[in-house]
């Protein structure tokens, strides 16, 4: 089924690999490096991938990590943003 916790699940999943990978997709929105609409496109192409598990698994196994898994729809997508500013 295709509905608000399925958007919503992966939204989390997308945010949560950005954030692994040291990027903040929020923060380059609003820099407008990626527009609101490639980042929704990223979010619609993560629901389409049948390995939301296996993503979840190793979401929770890789606090941190230099490239997403090979299966992630949005590797190149993540891979070209740019990385988050170290906290101060």
């Amino acid at each position: 089924m295709f509905g608000l916790f399925k958007i919503s699940r992966h939204a989390d999943l997308a945010q949560r690999m950005a954030k692994t990978l040291g990027r903040d997709p929020i923060g380059s929105v609003a820099a407008a490096e990626h527009t609101a609409q490639r980042w929704r496109s990223a979010v619609l192409s993560c629901t389409r991938c049948d390995r939301a598990c296996d993503c979840e698994a190793w979401l929770d196994s890789h606090p941190t990590a230099e490239v997403a898994p090979g299966y992630c729809r949005n590797a190149d997508f993540l891979a070209r943003m740019p990385k988050s500013e170290p906290a101060a």
